[in-house]
């Protein structure tokens, strides 16, 4: 019997390690629970079930019998390889008063770690239910899923047949407060079998909790409301179906007979935590661990002590359920944060740092001793006496993963209760680095702070298909492993099994010396002990997005840990500080209103200079100050100049577990308001100083006649002393489609304003002017000539071009021209874009016009125009979002070299692309919006099309909350299922303004950041730079004073792209006219090309060289300046690869 024992234990251990190995690709999952099939988060969250009490009605059920080989015992309580007197954990008889110690467990487990919230009252029919079909026949089989109904035809048999033989007494149960449980005979199907030596038993039923949607649709019934078990006032309208047992004979290569005992309280908590509300927060595609061993509802803490009891719920959980609220870090402060561990239940033992009003860091002190006593461990014993043993911390034998020697230091029976739930933490007696046990490098872990990545917008879209972790590379509760590794839920390779279901350097403490050992069998300490930017794990954000902030110096492992945090800069941005808060409303359009997009836009108060934000919604505009008030917002006055909507100011919303803002300064800064203005349907503002007006887009159907708008109403606010006030307004006028801009009147350029694509004109004051003779568009001026749009002709104010559009273009809703000058010595030019075409109208040194189609497609953003290549000339650039791609073309139509950009992986372009130098190297940058399913992010990029460091920068989400505008008086009309014709949202254009990068995502996020090296802003806004809408851009009317050099502008004075293919260019820039000699050497000193050429000065100029000749290599290329006695030299490097 002894060998037989030694054997089995060994086998016992082998069996844990396999089950730590096979959860990848299990499925179902391998130590998981059968995912809960249609979870509904809104049923749970609607009966706020995890606070006061809750009542669970259990019945036992057994099955025919038969003699069934694929199934684990003959469908009775009586399991016959459970007939040996070695059987530790869960040993029968499997009775009344077995089962009710399991759900004394439970209600031990929840009223603890609740704090005391909730309370589980519980009963159990005392009369075992038959059932007339066998096991078998509630056994789905197949891996699609077909046969679950199986599971929902257990439910209702047994509970029917309850309800015939003894109903129950339920007085005092709540229809949505009670949980119902079979317990059925068997083992639970819950194990992968195939690959290991224990007993195949297909035919076993998985455990799953079945919740009322569940039902309705393994039933095939949408109107089920439950089963009738006597009671008119009670219907069972959930059910969790639990094995007897989880233990599992098996045979090892020798023959000998063991068992793998596992107990089902693991999987009880799991089952009721999914009653309460919780979703499984394993992988539930592949059945891989998520969460490791650091939560509740993950097959690694299900089973962490072999199934006896798992830890406390994650933070996120405990949230989720109301049993836990954050408070937010303070950035600013010196002082520690302290965090006392969860277990003692004390107050402010979480913390949260947000980084958009979906993402954000939870911090929790996860100490599994913190008493540093013994663990208590309350058993039931099969005769129904109870007994408490007690554990040392460095005992080895209490193993998570073995039960050999759990005889020598357990009784026989049911866990009832321990003294700290967090012992089932990764941790306990550690060998050292030795290795060995007994030395004096031996330890205890116990755990450390843990921190968490929460992301609100999966969770969102996840949690009701039961998917909250199932997407690996975006989970939305992501423990963030301190040893860098992510491999929780991974393959593991050899000799890492535990780790991928988390282990005891996955915590934050100052003593964590995890070593990786490289193949040189160097050993490299990866632990830093601080949680940033530049560390491994970082704290970007899921999109990789910078977060500004950094937690450090993480105390060691104590009852009150403490860790310190501060803010950070980037490399190119700042947050600006206090941050926007998140709009009472979206900020999403309807999909038409995305030809002409409400832009944000920057009011300056003529009174006292200070600049104010406008944020275009549905309903009209929000506006706050761009600098951090210091005082109280000033309300609106009780009096308006005329009749109109009231102004009032509107308060941020309240921050919410995951609805907060970014609060990166702390929690001390004063706080900003916003004003709403009133405006259904806003076209983009018409900014003059401190005036705004705006008209209405009107959106219509596609099938209406394009031209045909309707009516609109004008109206145009005064800003003074920070308050805005409603000067004027225009009724019942006709509609564009188009802008409200400036136009030229007969005293000059800009006293009139244009409703576009109308014949309607006003004066400055509100009053109407005669109107025009025809309804037009009219662009800026370039050399005293516009160009305008009327009767689906083009044509040029001096007469000396016009053309009629052709058919398409004539059906466009969009019909736009603007003014260009593509360099300081061309002539003018235009642009015309309608709904699927940009064209450039140009002479280029010719004698005739000419129209050249740069793009046509389905979905166009409105163009920008820079000098992006440094040519001195403008550049084109547009993003076309059938394609998902940025074209940029030069003068003539020619494709920029590095173009088409394509848009990241899984993202697509949100909107039109901005150009600023937004690193200071006088070079322009392409800023650009890319969403994916979830979140809008913005995207720079240098001339070669590489990431500018810093970014992405991340805006926000995609998607909006059921209760965002809860609250609010200012509901707006449309929502996020507005779309571009690509299908993306209609988010609000991104904005450079006042130094600032500013940004709206479509759920109403407000973000911005300072542009620290900010040079010139060739196109700021989706609108450009010039004033009054008038969309354009003439090129020597922009140019900023060039920095002062001598003769050679070093700076400016490189070749691109490096390393070059086939060609490269030598850029240079003299302070006035110049001789350069270019001479390029090889390695070996030999001069492989020389030029000479004379330079203009005051613009940088370039050389084209062919390389494609060359050897790969570096080259050295002289470039000498010389005017006269002066002369000034540079030498620059060249790559060549092909």
């Amino acid at each position: 019997m002894h060998h037989f024992l030694q054997r089995s234990r060994s086998l016992i251990a082998a069996i844990g390690f396999l089950l730590l190995t096979i959860t990848a690709g299990a499925s179902p999952p391998a130590d998981s629970p059968l995912p809960s099939p249609y979870f509904s988060a809104s049923e749970a969250t609607a009966n706020a079930r995890a606070l006061g009490t809750i009542r669970i009605l259990a019945v036992m059920v057994e099955f025919q019998e038969e003699d069934n080989r694929f199934t684990t015992g003959n469908g009775t309580f009586d399991l016959p390889f459970l007939h040996r007197d070695d059987i530790i954990i869960d040993p029968l008889p499997h009775d009344r008063g077995y089962f009710e110690a399991h759900l004394e467990f439970a209600k031990n487990y929840f009223q603890t770690v609740s704090g005391g919230k909730l309370n589980i009252e519980y009963h159990i029919l005392p009369e075992i239910i038959r059932l007339d079909e066998p096991m078998s026949a509630y056994a789905p089989l197949g891996e699609t899923g077909e046969e679950n109904f199986k599971l929902a035809n257990l439910a209702r048999d047994a509970w029917q047949k309850a309800g015939q033989t003894a109903p129950p007494d339920l007085d005092g149960y709540e229809d949505g407060r009670t949980m119902f449980i079979v317990f059925h005979a068997g083992s639970g199907r819950n194990i992968e079998l195939m690959g290991t030596s224990l007993t195949k038993t297909p035919q076993d039923i998985p455990s799953v909790y079945l919740g009322t949607r569940s039902l309705q649709r393994l039933l095939n019934d949408p109107g089920f409301q439950g089963f009738d078990i006597g009671d008119p006032d009670i219907r069972v309208t959930n059910t969790a179906l639990l094995p007897q047992t989880q233990s599992r004979p098996g045979e090892d290569i020798t023959g000998q007979e063991y068992v793998l005992e596992l107990s089902i309280n693991g999987i009880l908590v799991a089952n009721i935590g999914s009653f309460l509300g919780l979703p499984d927060l394993f992988n539930t595609e592949t059945g891989a661990s998520a969460i490791g061993r650091f939560g509740l509802m993950d097959g690694a803490s299900i089973f962490s002590y072999l199934g006896l009891f798992p830890p406390e719920p994650s933070a996120w959980e405990k949230m989720h359920l109301g049993w836990l609220e954050p408070f937010d870090v303070n950035l600013d402060s010196s002082e520690p944060v302290r965090l006392p561990a969860v277990s003692l239940r004390q107050p402010n033992s979480l913390a949260r740092h947000a980084i958009s009003r979906d993402e954000y860091f939870l911090v929790e002190n996860r100490h599994r001793n913190p008493s540093g006593q013994p663990l208590e461990v309350t058993i039931r014993r099969p005769d129904g006496q109870y007994v408490t043993r007690t554990i040392a911390p460095d005992d080895y034998r209490f193993d998570p993963f073995n039960s050999a020697a759990y005889d020598e230091i357990l009784d026989p029976g049911v866990v009832v209760n321990v003294s700290s739930f967090d012992w089932s933490l990764p941790g306990g007696p550690d060998a050292g680095r030795d290795g060995v046990r007994g030395t004096d490098d031996d330890r205890i872990l116990d755990g450390g702070m843990l921190i968490w990545h929460i992301d609100e917008a999966v969770i969102r879209n996840a949690i009701n298909d039961n998917r909250v972790n199932a997407n690996s590379n975006r989970r939305g509760v992501q423990l963030v492993e301190a040893d860098g590794a992510r491999d929780i839920g991974r393959q593991p390779g050899f000799g890492q099994n535990r780790f991928t279901n988390g282990h005891a350097f996955d915590f934050w403490w100052s003593g964590n010396d995890f070593t990786v050992i490289t193949a040189q069998g160097d050993s490299i300490v990866v632990y830093e002990n601080r949680f940033g930017p530049d560390t491994r794990p970082s704290n970007h954000s899921n999109t990789g997005s910078p977060s500004y902030f950094e937690f450090f110096d993480f105390s060691d492992n104590i009852p009150e840990a403490y860790f310190h945090a501060r803010s950070l800069a980037g490399a190119y941005t700042q947050t600006v500080t206090p941050p926007f808060p998140t709009l009472p409303v979206p900020s999403s359009f309807p999909a038409e209103s995305g030809l002409f997009p409400a832009s944000p836009a920057i009011a300056t108060d003529n009174q006292n200079g200070s600049a104010h934000l406008l944020i275009p919604v549905p309903d009209g505009f929000f506006s706050t100050p761009v600098s951090a008030p210091e005082t109280a917002p000033v309300s609106a006055p009780e009096t308006a100049p005329v009749s109109a909507p009231e102004i009032a100011p509107v308060s941020a919303p309240e921050t919410a577990p995951g609805n907060s803002p970014d609060n990166g300064s702390g929690m001390d800064q004063p706080q900003r308001n916003y004003v709403f203005l009133p405006h259904p349907e806003p076209t983009s503002p018409l900014v003059l100083d401190n005036r705004l007006t705006s008209g209405q887009f009107r959106t219509r159907d596609a099938a209406d006649a394009p031209n045909d708008a309707g009516q609109q109403t004008v109206r145009t606010w005064s800003l003074q002393n920070g308050v805005w006030s409603l000067l004027w307004e225009l009724e019942d006028i006709p509609a564009g489609p188009g802008l409200i801009s400036l136009g030229q009147g007969s005293q000059g350029e800009g006293d009139m304003l244009l409703a576009d694509m109308t014949r309607i004109r006003m004066d400055t004051d509100g009053t109407l002017l005669p109107e025009q003779d025809e309804a037009r568009q009219q662009s800026g001026q370039v050399d005293g000539i516009t160009a305008s749009i009327h009767n689906d002709r083009f044509a040029l104010s001096d007469g000396s071009f016009s053309f009629n559009l052709d058919r398409e273009d004539m059906d466009s809703r969009r019909k736009y021209t603007g003014n260009l000058r593509f360099s300081g010595d061309s002539g003018p030019s235009f642009f015309i874009l309608t709904d699927h075409r940009l064209q450039i109208v140009d002479r280029s040194g010719r004698d005739e016009w000419q129209v050249t189609s740069l793009i046509r497609s389905e979905s166009l953003s409105w163009p920008a125009f820079g000098d992006f290549t440094g040519d001195q000339a403008l550049d084109i650039f547009v993003t076309d979002f059938e394609a998902n791609q940025v074209y940029g073309f030069n003068r003539d139509g020619g494709m920029l070299d590095f173009f088409p950009m394509r848009a990241p992986r899984h993202g697509r372009f949100a909107g039109s692309p901005l150009l600023a130098d937004i690193t200071g190297d006088g070079q322009q940058e392409i800023l650009v919006a890319v969403s994916d399913t979830l979140t809008v992010t913005i995207h720079a990029f240098d001339r070669q099309h590489q990431p500018v460091e810093g970014f992405p920068l991340l805006v926000g989400s995609l998607i909006i909350s059921p209760n965002h505008n809860a609250g609010s008086s200012h509901a707006s009309t449309n929502r996020l299922e507005a779309v571009s014709n690509a299908g993306q949202p209609v988010m609000l254009p991104l904005l450079i303004a006042d130094g600032q990068l500013l940004a709206v995502s479509p759920a109403g996020e407000v973000r911005a950041w300072f542009l620290t090296e900010l040079g010139e802003i060739a196109w700021g806004s989706v609108y450009g730079n010039q004033p009054g809408n008038k969309v354009g851009r003439n090129m020597e009317r922009e140019r900023l004073q060039r920095p002062e050099f001598g003769l050679l502008n070093k700076q400016e004075t490189y070749n691109w792209p490096n390393p070059a293919e086939d060609h490269t260019w030598i850029r240079f820039e003299t302070s006035g006219p110049a001789r350069i000699d270019i001479t390029v050497i090889n390695p070996s000193g030999a001069t492989i090309f020389e030029t000479q050429s004379e330079s203009q000065g005051r613009f940088p100029e370039e050389i084209r060289m062919d390389t494609s000749s060359w050897g790969n290599g570096i080259y050295f290329a002289r470039v000498r300046a010389r005017n006269g006695a002066e002369s000034e030299t540079k030498l620059i490097k060249i790559v060549v690869t092909h």
